[in-house]
This record gives C-alpha cells, sequence and structure tokens, in this order.
C-alpha cells in the first residue's frame, strides 16, 4: 500500500458524485416547499402542537388560581 500524505493533492471529485449530491440537496429542498405549501392545513395542529405545547401542570395551578393576585 502506497504511502498516502495528508499534504499531497487529492484525487479530484467525479462529476457524476458531485451531480448526485446536488440532486440530492434540490430534490429535499423542493419536497419541503411541496409539503409546506400543497399540505398545509394538514399540517397546522401538528405545527401548532410542536410550537406550543400544552402545559399540563398539578391541579390548582396555572393563570385561574392567581387571578387575584393572592397567593397561598
Amino acid at each position: 500500500m502506497p504511502y498516502l500524505s495528508p499534504y499531497s493533492p487529492r484525487k479530484r471529485r467525479s462529476a457524476r458524485l458531485v451531480a448526485a449530491w446536488m440532486f440530492t440537496f434540490v430534490f429535499i429542498l423542493w419536497m419541503t416547499w411541496y409539503i409546506s405549501t400543497r399540505h398545509r392545513e394538514k399540517a397546522k395542529p401538528i405545527v401548532e402542537e410542536f410550537l406550543r405545547p400544552v402545559k399540563v401542570g398539578r391541579e390548582g395551578e396555572g393563570a385561574d388560581a392567581d387571578a387575584g393576585g393572592v397567593g397561598h
């Protein structure tokens, strides 16, 4: 096995490999755009759940318990 120096010139990347990576990247961008525009109404409840999750606490806590400003 020949000695490979980290400072030696590297082989050129294959044009086919670069094209495949670029196609994959553009395809992922297109799929993201497609899903976010075409299926917006289906995804809205899911997005709302992730952005504003329902906070579950102990009974008696929350805005209703502290409405009068009186602490326990």
